[in-house]
């Protein structure tokens, strides 16, 4: 999945553009080899998320973990490892060895985030003492999750606002989430991540209301040749739309 960050915005309610602020940088989500990523660094992108769900389309083995992450130690990169439902030994192999291939870079500007998609106790997810974002779910406790002293940002779903949206249920969101956690959640620093396939229309009232910082689009059939082999001209193109959209 590609993430395009925006460092500002502002919205123009009363005419018909709208016009924001936003840094060059781009994140994609899903990456499975380093010679697409080399690609996209080529491209000006230099942030990348690593998938170790084990029922992902995406999912990453151990050697090109390390292989990716050896080519990138050197480089202002930002690396993000998605776990979901692994257990804490798992998570634990992969963040040492990884902070064992940066520390063979000891001046290089590479970072290594952690990013989880499950329901657990804030507790697990502080326990790795590493910087980490987590995906919302309806039912936790916002406030542990407020709590976790290693929380870096939160990751909202698009087709589950939209949802909320068509069934009129947006304003119990606005008043719990967007008008408390998030603020609380800006408040200590943290990035609102929000996940948006490519065919999903932005709406102008959704950045407004979250403060978005960082759009998250998936690497997935649509961006895709075949099976894990993404279309990069395709890929290059819609980058290029989501920029001029956004700038």
């Amino acid at each position: 999945m590609v993430l395009l960050a925006l460092t500002s915005f502002s919205l123009s309610q009363g005419s018909s553009s709208i016009i924001f602020k936003m840094s060059s940088s781009l994140r994609i989500e899903g990456i499975y080899g380093r010679q697409y990523l080399e690609i996209l660094v080529r491209d000006d992108v230099r942030s990348f998320t690593l998938d170790f769900r084990p029922k992902s389309f995406n999912f990453l083995q151990h050697h090109h973990f390390l292989e990716i992450l050896n080519s990138v130690k050197n480089r202002p990169c930002q690396i993000f490892l998605h776990f979901d439902q692994s257990p804490d030994f798992v998570v634990q192999k992969f963040l040492d060895d990884g902070k064992s291939v940066l520390a063979a870079a000891p001046f290089g500007p590479a970072e290594m985030l952690l990013e989880f998609s499950d329901a657990r106790e804030s507790a697990f997810y502080d326990q790795f003492k590493h910087p980490f974002v987590w995906h919302w779910h309806p039912l936790a406790d916002l406030g542990k999750m407020l709590d976790a002293q290693n929380l870096r940002g939160v990751v909202f779903s698009y087709e589950q606002i939209l949802k909320m949206y068509s069934q009129s249920r947006f304003e119990d969101f606005y008043k719990n989430i967007c008008s408390n956690f998030i603020p609380a959640l800006k408040k200590k620093n943290c990035l609102i991540i929000l996940a948006i396939d490519w065919a999903q229309e932005i709406l102008p009232s959704v950045l407004e209301f979250m403060g978005v910082d960082i759009f998250s689009y998936p690497i997935n059939e649509q961006v895709e040749l075949s099976y894990r082999v993404p279309n990069m001209i395709l890929l290059k193109e819609k980058l290029d739309n989501i920029r001029q959209i956004l700038c």
